[in-house]
């Protein structure tokens, strides 16, 4: 079940931008413009976090009807995941999506994969995708 109303949503809204600004400086850039990346066993698995954050702007003129559009800023979407880099040529990737018509915040997969790319120049993946 979705969570439901204003008030639900505004507090789903503030946890997860505290959690990603925690995120962000936990991790902090790896180097000067690169991205953020946390190195284990030596630089052996690499994670990188993967965060989207889609805004909705705008204002309505001459709406007067009750629960309509308002003006201001609105969070839209939201996904949020990570990327593993492994041993092996390996690459994990799980991103959950949040959003979706207005009051439904609910996280359904994104994209679930594991790839191959010691291939030369070819890349295998498998996993699930979200359709577009």
């Amino acid at each position: 079940h979705g969570i439901r109303g204003p008030r639900s949503r505004r507090t789903v809204e503030r946890l997860a931008g505290a959690a990603l600004l925690a995120l962000g400086a936990a991790l902090g850039p790896s180097a000067a413009g690169a991205e953020p990346a946390l190195r284990l066993y030596d630089g052996a698995l690499v994670l990188r976090p993967y965060v989207m954050l889609h805004l909705d702007a705008g204002t309505t003129f001459g709406h007067d009807r009750s629960g309509g559009p308002g003006a201001g800023v609105q969070p839209r979407r939201m996904r949020l995941g990570g990327q593993a880099e492994l041993p092996g040529n390996l690459e994990f990737v799980a991103v959950a999506d949040f959003g979706g018509p207005p009051g439904d915040v609910r996280a359904r997969p994104y994209q679930v994969s594991l790839a191959y790319s010691g291939l030369g120049p070819f890349t295998l993946t498998g996993g699930l995708f979200k359709q577009q």
